[in-house]
């Protein structure tokens, strides 16, 4: 319809358009080398720069690309949350990784991604960070060798050489009750052993996650001349202590008796520090000589008379 004046149909409103936007501003990985099958963890932080708080949980999502001679390029999602951030704020989130093979991985954090649409974002493309870590094999544990050789009379050396990637605890023990002899021992070396009276067994012990192998190395020890002298000193006071037993005297055998001097005087066999000097043993008198004694002495002969 006609209008006389259409200068007054115009007007202008300001208004603020309020919205939230995200952008990561960090990612951190850690650690950046690892063993397969441990993990990783995955960090980063989120700023929303727009005008709007977040009201409502955002969706996170990550890809991790495993890559590498060991198989085909594979693509892990991981989908995760975390809290509503108000405007110019910022927050912190992370997950952890475990690893399955060895290779170069990369991952993208991306939080809120375009998909999800839980609220609207003018620019979506900064919500998008990218990172790498390595992931290397696992070796061992495995005991290559261990073993013991003389040096001289009265020494000798273990030698030994364990792989194991990553590192395992090694200890060395001796005899059946495994006395500790050392501790925190490199995966390759030497140790010096004094010798000893009398054979030992050395174990070496490897250890990792829960896991022990074991690997034991005889050093024998033959007796040298200080040993065969302690022997010897032995065997005679074991034999001392049976005719000790037997009531006979040291050296004293079967057919002769202990003749022992009246008190106040004379002497004893084999000497008594409070007697003198020894006298030789008497022989007994034909009187009272058996022929049982007789057959067991025939130099003797039997007393005269004598029946028996």
């Amino acid at each position: 319809m006609p209008e006389t004046d259409e200068a007054n149909n115009d007007r202008t409103v300001d208004f603020t358009l309020l919205f939230a936007e995200l952008e990561i501003e960090s990612l951190d990985i850690k650690p950046p080398s690892v063993f397969e099958k441990d993990s990783v963890e995955v960090s980063f932080k989120v700023k929303n720069r727009g005008t709007a708080d977040v009201l409502m949980n955002i969706p996170v999502r990550f890809l991790f690309q495993a890559s590498g001679s060991h198989g085909p390029v594979v693509w892990s999602p991981v989908m995760s949350s975390m809290e509503p951030i108000a405007k110019s704020k910022s927050a912190d989130h992370k997950v952890t990784y475990k690893t399955t093979r060895p290779g170069k991985h990369s991952v993208v954090a991306v939080p809120h991604p375009s998909e999800s649409a839980v609220f609207w974002e003018p620019d979506s493309s900064n919500n998008i960070l990218a990172g790498t870590f390595e992931v290397k094999a696992r070796k061992g544990p495995e005991i290559v060798s261990f073993k013991a050789s003389k040096i001289d009379d009265e020494s000798y050396k273990l030698a030994w050489e364990v792989v194991c990637d990553p590192p395992c605890k090694i200890s060395m023990t001796k005899g059946v009750l495994g006395a500790p002899v050392f501790d925190n021992l490199a995966h390759k070396g030497e140790k010096t052993v004094q010798r000893e009276w009398q054979d030992r067994v050395y174990t070496l012990v490897v250890k990792r996650d829960g896991n022990t192998l074991t690997e034991k190395e005889s050093v024998r020890h033959k007796p040298g001349p200080a040993l065969k002298i302690l022997l010897l000193q032995s065997n005679q006071r074991a034999e001392l202590g049976r005719t000790m037993q037997s009531g006979q005297g040291p050296g004293q055998g079967r057919g002769q008796r202990q003749e022992t001097c009246p008190a106040g005087g004379g002497q004893q066999l084999h000497g008594h520090p409070h007697h003198g000097a020894a006298v030789p043993p008497r022989r007994l008198p034909l009187a009272g000589r058996t022929k049982r004694h007789a057959a067991r002495h025939p130099a003797l002969g039997t007393s005269p008379g004598d029946g028996r």
